[in-house]
C-alpha cells in the first residue's frame, strides 16, 4: 500500500473512532456548508475547553467560529495555549499550541466555548489566517469535502499545531479516542478502535471521496 493511500485510510479509520461503531456501508450522513467571517472574530482571555480528558487552555487567544445552518460546529484558534490529553491507560500527551481547530456538536458548543463574555470584532488578518489553516486541517475529521459532518454529541476533536508534536489530531468521544501525528504520520494512541476489515479495502477513489 502506498504512503499516500495509507495516510488516507488512517484518516478514514480515525473518523470511525467518533462514530460509535458506524460502518462504511452505512449511508453518508447529511453535510452542511461552513462559513467563517471577518466580522465574527472574538478575543478570549479565559479559554478553558474540557471534555473526555482533553483540555485546552489559554489566557489570550483569538477565536473564529465555524458556523453552519445548524449552529457552531467548530472554532479556529489563533495564539498561544496549552493542551493536555490524559488517557487512563497511557502516558499524558501534552504541549503548547500555536493554533488549533476544534470540532464539536453544536449542542455542546455553549459548555465547551462561550462567546457571551465578549463581542465580535472585525479582524481581516484573523479571518485570512483562519481560512488558510482551515483549508489545511478541515479534512482531518468530520467532513465531506469542505462541508461539515456534525460530530456526535459528547465528541471533541482538536487539531493542534503543537510546538512539541507538530500537527496533531486528538479525537475523543465518550467511548473512544484516537491520537494521530500528521507531521510524523504516526498513530500515538487509540482505544475502543476496531477497524472493520473492509476499511483497508476501500478503493482509492472511494477513500478520497470520503476523506476529501
Amino acid at each position: 500500500m502506498s504512503q499516500q493511500r495509507t495516510a488516507v485510510v488512517i484518516i478514514l479509520l480515525l473518523a470511525l473512532v467518533t462514530r460509535s461503531g458506524r460502518g462504511f456501508a452505512q449511508e453518508q450522513p447529511e453535510s452542511y456548508p461552513i462559513t467563517l467571517s471577518a466580522d465574527d472574530v472574538y478575543e478570549l482571555s479565559d479559554l478553558n475547553v474540557q471534555l473526555n480528558g482533553l483540555r485546552l487552555t489559554s489566557d489570550r487567544v483569538t477565536a473564529v467560529p465555524i458556523r453552519t445552518e445548524v449552529g457552531i460546529t467548530g472554532v479556529m484558534l489563533l495564539g498561544n495555549g496549552e493542551f493536555q490529553y490524559a488517557p487512563e491507560d497511557a502516558d499524558e500527551i501534552s504541549g503548547h499550541f500555536r493554533g488549533a481547530m476544534l470540532r464539536f456538536n453544536p449542542d455542546d458548543q455553549p459548555r465547551l466555548i462561550s462567546f457571551n463574555k465578549t463581542t465580535a470584532e472585525t479582524d481581516q488578518a484573523a479571518y485570512e489566517m483562519s481560512r488558510h489553516l482551515l483549508n489545511n486541517v478541515f479534512r482531518h475529521c468530520w467532513h465531506s469535502g469542505m462541508d461539515a459532518l456534525i460530530p456526535d454529541s459528547g465528541t471533541l476533536a482538536a487539531n493542534v499545531y503543537s510546538r512539541e508534536h507538530g500537527a496533531l489530531l486528538i479525537s475523543t468521544s465518550e467511548t473512544s479516542t484516537a491520537v494521530y501525528n500528521f507531521t510524523e504520520r504516526k498513530q500515538l494512541y487509540a482505544t475502543n478502535w476496531s477497524p472493520h476489515t473492509n476499511a483497508t479495502e476501500q478503493s482509492d477513489e472511494s477513500a478520497r471521496s470520503k476523506a476529501g
